[in-house]
C-alpha cells in the first residue's frame, strides 16, 4: 500500500554559532531588572515588551535569524521575491515553576525562539499535533511525528526554532533553579522592495 504524507507541518531548527550569547543574557537580564514586563501566556516568569529599534547586543542575533527565516521560507515553496520579515520580538525570563500556557500568534507567518539560556529540565517547547484522529493513546502501537499527540523541544542554548505561527504550542514549567532565558519572534511576508 502507498502512504503519502498529503500534509504536514513545517518545523525547522539551527544552532547559531556566531552570535555572543553572553553579552545577549547580560542585555536581557539587565532589560528584566529595570522595566515590569507584560503578562501574555506567561504564567509566572518575567515578559518584555516588543524590543523597539536597534539595540547593539541583538543585532547579530537578529540578522543570523532572520537569514534562517528566509532560507526556510524559501525551501517551502514560497515566492522567491517575497520576503519573511520579523515585525516584533520580547524576552522571556522563566525561573523555577514558570510556564507558558497554549497558544498560537494570530496574524503571524512564522514564529519563532532562540534559546540564550536552558536547561534539560527548564521547560520543553511543546507542539501540538493539529490531527485529532492522533489524540487517542489507546490506539498507538509506536509513537511517531504521525502518531503523536504533542512533540518537544528542549531548550538547548543557541538553538533556534521557527514553526508556523498557527501551530499551538505551549513552555513546560522549569523544573530548575536556574532561569531559562529565550528571545521570541513573529514574521510576515513583504516584497523584497519593501525591506528598507
Amino acid at each position: 500500500m502507498n502512504v503519502q504524507p498529503t500534509f504536514f507541518i513545517p518545523i525547522a531548527s539551527d544552532t547559531l554559532g556566531n552570535v555572543d550569547n553572553a553579552a545577549i543574557r547580560k542585555y536581557c537580564l539587565d532589560l528584566k531588572e529595570n522595566n515590569s514586563g507584560r503578562t501574555k501566556s506567561n504564567k509566572g516568569g518575567w515578559q518584555s515588551d516588543d524590543i523597539i529599534g536597534y539595540v547593539p547586543e541583538l543585532n547579530q542575533l537578529f540578522i543570523e535569524i532572520t537569514d534562517r527565516i528566509n532560507a526556510f521560507h524559501c525551501s517551502l515553496g514560497y515566492k522567491q521575491s517575497l520576503k519573511q520579515k520579523i515585525y516584533n520580538t520580547w524576552i522571556n525570563v522563566n525561573g523555577l515553576g514558570h510556564f507558558n500556557a497554549p497558544h498560537t500568534h494570530p496574524g503571524s507567518i512564522f514564529s519563532g525562539v532562540y534559546y540564550v539560556d536552558g536547561q534539560e529540565d527548564s521547560g520543553n517547547l511543546m507542539v501540538l499535533n493539529p490531527n485529532p484522529f492522533n489524540l487517542n493513546d489507546s490506539w498507538i502501537e509506536e509513537y511517531n511525528t504521525y502518531t503523536s499527540a504533542h512533540w518537544w523541544f528542549p531548550p538547548t542554548p543557541g538553538t533556534l526554532i521557527i514553526f508556523p505561527s498557527s501551530l499551538l504550542h505551549y513552555v513546560e514549567p522549569n523544573r530548575n533553579t536556574k532561569e531559562r532565558i529565550s528571545i521570541s519572534f513573529n514574521t510576515y511576508i513583504v516584497n523584497d522592495n519593501d525591506l528598507s
